[in-house]
């Protein structure tokens, strides 16, 4: 078994912080160490005492910094330099698995030649305001699909709209899962959930792929409406 230490910097955990080392020990490939390195020892003492977290957990250990020498990049490589193992992961105190798959599949990408770090993207929870929703999923989904400047990126995007590619990122950032074979035909995303498809336009198009698939698998049907439209002048004389 593959052992893997996990690095969280802390600054005055709340409860919800005991979901995340859970959900972190139902992990397929579970933590050999959590290795948290707090700020200020005074600010977690009484959450400590209050959860019995340590008693609880024994591979967590943690470690203290003053304000003043905390870093966010040096402090999360002090925390490595108290692992041994194999694998370490870097992670947030807010962000919580979504599945008990993570760090498997962090690791299945590391067993590649090529690959010398993986990396999650964070998802918005459920009770954040559309503002962080928009800007975590949306976000990300169109830096993934056009890059910095807004042009598709890799082979076969040429015929593709910027609003259908940057919606597959969106429902799904795992490229690998696009444009699947499935039952003779072509669908835009599959993965766990089923089936995806993304349609711009008639949604009478999809009819045949949807005659043939819902008896197999359960298909999701994703279709953007316009709220708003903005019409700007590039040049008022043209």
């Amino acid at each position: 078994m593959k052992k893997v230490d996990v690095i969280i910097p802390t600054y005055k955990p709340g409860m919800e912080f005991l979901d995340l080392i859970e959900k972190l020990e139902m992990q397929t490939i579970k933590p050999n160490k959590i290795i948290l390195m707090n700020t200020e020892q005074k600010f977690i003492i009484p959450f400590l005492e209050k959860t019995k977290i340590l008693e609880k957990h024994s591979n967590i250990e943690i470690h203290h910094v003053s304000q003043t020498e905390f870093d966010h990049g040096n402090t999360r490589h002090c925390g490595v330099q108290f692992s041994e193992a194999e694998f370490f992961l870097c992670m947030t105190q807010d962000a919580v698995p979504a599945d008990k798959k993570m760090i498997e599949e962090l690791i299945q990408a590391l067993q590649q030649n090529h690959v010398a770090v993986a990396y999650g993207r964070q998802l918005a929870r459920e009770d954040s305001h559309i503002l962080e929703e928009y800007t975590r999923n949306f976000s990300a989904a169109r830096l993934a699909a056009l890059g910095e400047d807004g042009s598709p990126l890799g082979i076969g995007t040429l015929g593709e709209k910027c609003i259908h590619r940057v919606l597959k990122f969106t429902v799904e950032p795992d490229e690998k899962k696009h444009e699947q074979s499935y039952l003779g035909s072509v669908v835009d995303i599959m993965n766990c959930g089923g089936v995806y498809e993304i349609q711009t336009r008639a949604l009478r198009k999809l009819l045949p792929k949807l005659r043939k698939m819902l008896p197999n698998v359960p298909v999701t049907v994703i279709y953007p409406i316009i709220r708003k439209k903005t019409l700007s002048w590039l040049d008022p004389d043209s």
